[in-house]
């Protein structure tokens, strides 16, 4: 592990690598809520950094997993962009490239994780998140 202080410094100075998941379920995105920066408060997708030697899809599937406590299927790389934000959960700005995927879920039976303050289904994706995925 990167201790917190090299970490802080690295997020201020360099992308992150990230990895973002359109959910779908009934028709419909899942959206979370999110309890921490980038993007605290706001509905977003569910998504977070890589780790070093773990593939996007690996990423993708573990962050679904952790964050909504359940399994997706039919996962399809769908885009990659570009983010910049004036605060992330170290309290720096930041930047991060993600790939971003879409995948299924078969039930809507949530257990979010602490980084979620609510989830919801969704007709429309966030506009901000639609903007950069163009």
């Amino acid at each position: 592990m990167i201790p917190a202080k090299l970490y802080k410094k690295i997020v201020e100075l360099v992308p992150i690598v990230c990895v973002d998941v359109v959910l779908i379920y009934d028709n419909q995105f899942v959206l979370v809520k999110r309890a921490t920066e980038p993007l605290k408060g706001q509905w977003w997708v569910v998504g977070g950094r890589a780790y070093k030697g773990e593939s996007t899809i690996e990423t993708a599937k573990r962050k679904v997993k952790e964050e909504l406590g359940i399994e997706a299927t039919e996962f399809l790389k769908i885009g990659v962009y570009e983010d910049h934000y004036k605060k992330s959960a170290w309290g720096v700005p930041t930047s991060s490239v993600s790939v971003v995927y879409s995948a299924k879920i078969k039930r809507f039976n949530p257990k979010p994780d602490k980084t979620i303050k609510s989830v919801k289904l969704s007709d429309d994706l966030p506009n901000r998140f639609l903007k950069h995925l163009k």
